[in-house]
């Protein structure tokens, strides 16, 4: 039998420097932020937005494919529901896939009244196909800047309502939690801590794929507001779910950059050094399965290219400009050469669990979009899902904090607390760590290995004494709760594969909920 000790996890109690109050308080500024905020405005509320960068840096912003939507006559409801189950494994919250999908028309309906333009012809609405989609239903805007154009039009709106202010460049430090009540957070920057003195506060940081180096999202998506959540004592759910997409282009920077799936949903396809389409052995839609099974396949190749030489050039650059001009900057003409491309971790499915409508276990404490877990998408998500989910659960979980009426009446005192360090930090050994032992294929071995890293890093950094970085702690706990779920898990199932437990078991068809106050499994 494996074992290992279980780190030491600290609570701080944080020294701040000053008190800013807000009725709501929102953790991000993405989509899924965006769409909550306005939902809440509407009760007049007072609002904050905080962000760890900018307003404009959000794993939405980078979104390729578009939104996904029953539109044309010849689609319907339950076609997009089951394709969703069947991308996630059948592993689904049902009635969360129901909301997402038919609630999602209704959302999308709401941003065309309020001014939004899609990608359209003399037909209508231009509608895209990806992977695992029996229709077409992917509303795009832009071509391939769909996430920028939504994440822009939100953030206009948003910021003509003078109910709603903004605080940039600020790191969640922790949640004030007392007696199962969240009453703020404390945030800082390089200078200043802040305490935030709030009625709700809504979690729409983002996920935390960036935890794994090579990955699509923001650099700052390292799982802080996630580590930060489960030590107030929140419930984390099915964080072992972390879906890889198959065609991640390495540009010259080292850095990746996401190949839409909208592009194989056009014709093109994969084929490795030999020159062969090695899907079409794999899988009956062959490029366009779900992404798990494509990235599994693509790593078992010596090497994989995207092939869309075959596609009219000029069509290519006008349904995809960012990544023709992307590629072109990097040395390749997409129209005319084959392109490498590789899995790189993409969506976090899991993360702090929630109801139906946004709320966590903590009272006052929200969750919505890619920070959250509902079960909607089960173990691997359904392609451009995602920022429909946003838009639904964003929306209902600004609603509903709005009207949470228990009032912040306790407040921590400044004096005697934990001074945090303030400097910038590292993660990338912990990131090589993650990629290597817990990346699309893992087993007990080399999870137990990454375990007892991440242990050591966790134990290293809170002997600091008062003068520890706290965030780069959060992000450690989350490290080592993504790793552990995984170690737990004792089978394959969705974006989930383990080689010493190559397939799914019926002893398995329940989720894994994460606490601080031990570990719990709950059945689907």
């Amino acid at each position: 039998m494996i074992t290992f000790t279980y780190p030491k996890f600290l609570i701080p109690h944080i020294f701040y420097d000053d008190i800013i109050s807000s009725d709501i308080t929102i953790i991000g500024s993405g989509a899924a932020g965006l769409s909550a905020g306005i939902s809440a405005a509407k009760t007049n509320k007072k609002i904050l937005i905080i962000n760890n960068n900018d307003s404009l840096s959000s794993s939405s912003m980078l979104a390729q494919g578009g939104i996904a939507c029953v539109w044309d006559k010849l689609d319907n409801f339950k076609s997009h529901i089951d394709d969703t189950l069947q991308a996630g494994a059948f592993f689904n919250n049902k009635a969360a896939v129901d909301i997402l999908i038919k609630e999602g028309k209704k959302r999308i309906e709401d941003l065309i009244n309020m001014g939004m333009e899609f990608d359209s012809d003399n037909e209508g609405i231009i509608l895209g196909k990806e992977g695992a989609h029996s229709h077409r239903r992917i509303l795009h805007s832009g071509g391939d800047a769909s996430g920028r154009n939504l994440t822009e039009f939100l953030l206009n709106k948003v910021k003509k309502i003078p109910e709603i202010s903004f605080l940039d460049n600020y790191n969640l430090i922790s949640f004030i939690v007392n007696n199962g009540i969240c009453r703020g957070v404390i945030i800082s920057n390089k200078e200043k801590i802040y305490a935030i003195k709030s009625n709700a506060v809504i979690i729409a940081s983002g996920g935390y794929s960036k935890l794994f180096g090579l990955s699509t999202q923001p650099d700052t998506n390292t799982g802080q507001v996630l580590g930060a959540a489960f030590l107030s004592g929140a419930i984390l759910q099915d964080l072992e779910f972390i879906q890889f997409h198959p065609t991640g282009f390495i540009k010259k920077d080292g850095s990746a950059f996401l190949i839409t799936e909208a592009l194989r949903g056009e014709g093109a396809y994969l084929v490795n050094d030999k020159n062969e389409r090695f899907m079409l052995q794999i899988h009956n839609m062959s490029e366009l399965a779900p992404r798990d099974i494509v990235s599994r396949e693509m790593i078992k190749q010596n090497k994989t290219f995207l092939d869309a030489r075959h596609l009219d050039a000029d069509f290519i650059k006008k349904r995809f400009p960012t990544i023709f001009k992307v590629c072109m900057e990097n040395g390749y003409d997409i129209s005319r050469e084959l392109l490498p491309v590789s899995p790189v971790a993409h969506y976090s499915i899991g993360g702090i669990k929630t109801d139906l409508y946004g709320k966590t276990n903590i009272k006052g404490l929200f969750a919505c979009g890619e920070a959250a877990s509902n079960g909607c998408h089960g173990a691997n998500r359904l392609a451009s899902n995602s920022l429909l989910e946003t838009l639904v659960f964003g929306y209902r979980a600004g609603k509903t904090a709005s009207e949470y009426s228990e009032s912040s009446l306790y407040f921590p005192s400044s004096e005697s607390l934990y001074s945090p360090s303030l400097d910038d930090f590292s993660l990338e050994s912990i990131k090589k760590t993650m990629l290597k032992e817990a990346g699309p294929f893992r087993n007990g071995k080399n999870l137990k290995t990454a375990l007892s890293n991440i242990i050591s890093e966790i134990n290293k950094e809170s002997s600091k004494s008062k003068r520890f970085n706290i965030p780069r702690y959060n992000s450690l706990i989350a490290c080592f709760l993504i790793i552990y779920s995984a170690f737990i898990r004792k089978e394959s199932r969705g974006a989930h594969f383990r080689t010493d437990f190559p397939n799914k078991s019926d002893e398995w068809n329940k989720r894994i909920n994460l606490s601080i106050s031990g570990l719990t499994f709950s059945s689907i």
